[in-house]
Formats: C-alpha cells, sequence, structure tokens
C-alpha cells in the first residue's frame, strides 16, 4: 500500500504521521508523492507505525520515481 493511501484510510494528516515517526511533514509528503525515497532507518519506522501495511518495496515504484517524458 502507499504512504498516502494509508494515511488517508487512518483519518490522520501528512503532520500527524510525520510527528508518529519523527520526522519533518515535508519529509511525509515528499515521500507519499514519490518524490524522495526514506532512508531505511525511516521506511523501518514507517513499516513499524503501519503495523507492515506499507513496506519498503512500496516506494521502489518506478512510476512514482520516475517521471514521464513527452
Amino acid at each position: 500500500m502507499d504512504l498516502q493511501t494509508y494515511i488517508s484510510l487512518k483519518g490522520m494528516s501528512q503532520e500527524q504521521f510525520a510527528q508518529r515517526i519523527g520526522v519533518k511533514q515535508k519529509s511525509v509528503s515528499r515521500y507519499a508523492a514519490g518524490e524522495r525515497v526514506p532512508h531505511p532507518k525511516i521506511m523501518s519506522d514507517i513499516y513499524s507505525a503501519t503495523n507492515g501495511a506499507v513496506e519498503p518495496n512500496d516506494f521502489y515504484e518506478l512510476g512514482k520515481l520516475w517521471k514521464k517524458r513527452d
């Protein structure tokens, strides 16, 4: 499951989730948008905070990380 979907399903804000894992809201925004891949320690924190619903592999979808070329 992608991070933004998890956050939305749980009815929380990115700020609330950021506080839960100890990072800034801007970082969570970038992770959720696929603009940045979290450091392995942060991935572990995300995995724990979501009870395994968001896995490290969820951050490596090429469609999210690479922009389409026109």
